[in-house]
């Protein structure tokens, strides 16, 4: 099915053709990094068309969405969403799974009540950039995901009453923000994000990848007294009118397909999308214009994917080098700074090959599958700063 924007960027419907964005600049496996919000200024150097230029490659590449992670409630946050217009993305901004976990005071401590720290962030969040000086939604904001696999981190698959009273708490507590905030229009869409895992805890599809935790996560929706939470706003209202499921993924389109797809279209009537896409056991090309087309056909609900991932995630290091299409090259366009730590905008190679298509780089599977034009990423790392 193609995703209707509500007036944003356009009035022309589309397929979701995302990539995750987490362009963590550095090389070394293990280093640490003060920050991940990756939409605020202090990455414009990354980000921006006067520094390296990603959304503009993102653009080139045929994406038409970008997924990002981070999000630091101080910051600012509409010049990013702004260039990402310019450039016709959509946005997915995450949370942060920090008031859930990692702040002093994160729900994880108040057994997952989420309500009051939730929407402490996000009113924070509107006034840093998501709202719109007549207080509607910034028209490049698609998506807000409340919260990244809370069946795999917060507070787990053994824990659905919990991770789905986690979730619920959060939207309510960013509902009422809406409300504080005066909200008037461009309503942006929630989701919760799962792991592509089977919760045998859940109360039904529980030998089933993310349908149970969808299962499970509908029913408190509806009726949040089933995991003992009391609501402020009409939840069944929000998830009826602005929710879409989704999940992360490392399977191929045939294990979508075959355990997933046919079982959502017949239990759900929400649209889905899958946050994270990439099968590194399988040639990507195929893959992915075979996931493109699922989305593509109009007897399935799925919005399409976000390609994992940008850039490689050295700092993770082993298996989860292989997800990433672009690796940073050895000269630096210029650098910048991060808590007053110096970092670089190291150039992009896109000489990454796909380990199972003889001759073909990950890069190149995203333009085909995307219908992008291409990037010369040659010039960037040829480019001479003096």
């Amino acid at each position: 099915p193609e995703l209707s924007r509500n007036s944003s960027l356009s009035d022309v419907t589309e397929i979701m053709k995302g990539i995750a964005y987490s362009p963590v600049p550095i090389k070394n496996m293990g280093e640490t990094f003060p920050n991940d919000d990756f939409m605020s200024l202090q990455f414009n150097a990354l980000w921006d068309d006067a520094g390296r230029g990603d959304l503009n490659i993102i653009k080139k590449l045929g994406a038409n969405t970008v997924r990002l992670y981070g999000n630091d409630p101080r910051f600012e946050h509409q010049l990013f969403l702004h260039a990402a217009d310019v450039h016709g993305l959509h946005v997915i901004a995450g949370m942060s799974n920090y008031p859930f976990t990692a702040a002093p005071d994160a729900c994880s401590k108040s057994n997952w009540d989420c309500y009051e720290q939730v929407r402490k962030q996000y009113s924070a969040n509107l006034k840093a950039g998501f709202l719109q000086e007549d207080r509607s939604y910034h028209r490049a904001l698609s998506h807000v995901v409340i919260i990244n696999e809370p069946d795999s981190n917060a507070p787990g698959l053994t824990e659905p009453k919990l991770f789905c009273k986690a979730i619920i708490s959060a939207l309510d507590g960013m509902l009422s923000a809406e409300k504080e905030a005066k909200v008037r229009g461009n309503f942006v869409k929630f989701s919760a994000t799962f792991s592509f895992g089977s919760c045998q805890a859940c109360s039904k599809y529980n030998t089933d990848p993310a349908l149970g935790q969808m299962y499970d996560l509908r029913a408190a929706m509806l009726d949040p007294s089933t995991v003992g939470y009391k609501p402020k706003n009409d939840l069944r209202a929000a998830y009826e009118g602005r929710f879409h499921h989704s999940f992360n993924a490392q399977s191929p389109a045939s294990t979508i397909q075959t355990k997933f797809l046919k079982v959502y279209s017949a239990e759900f009537e929400e649209p889905f999308f899958i946050g994270e896409y990439h099968a590194p056991m399988v040639a990507q090309t195929g893959d992915l214009v075979a996931i493109m087309k699922l989305a593509e056909d109009p007897s399935n609900k799925l919005l399409g994917i976000c390609f994992f991932e940008f850039q490689k995630s050295y700092w993770k290091g082993g298996t989860d080098l292989a997800f990433g299409m672009l690796g940073l090259g050895s000269l630096s366009l210029m650098d910048f700074h991060v808590n007053r730590v110096d970092y670089n905008a190291w150039c992009l190679d896109d000489n990454v090959p796909d380990p199972h298509q003889t001759g073909t780089t990950l890069v190149q599977a995203v333009i085909q599958a995307y219908g992008g034009e291409g990037y010369d990423f040659n010039e960037g790392c040829l480019y001479d700063p003096a």
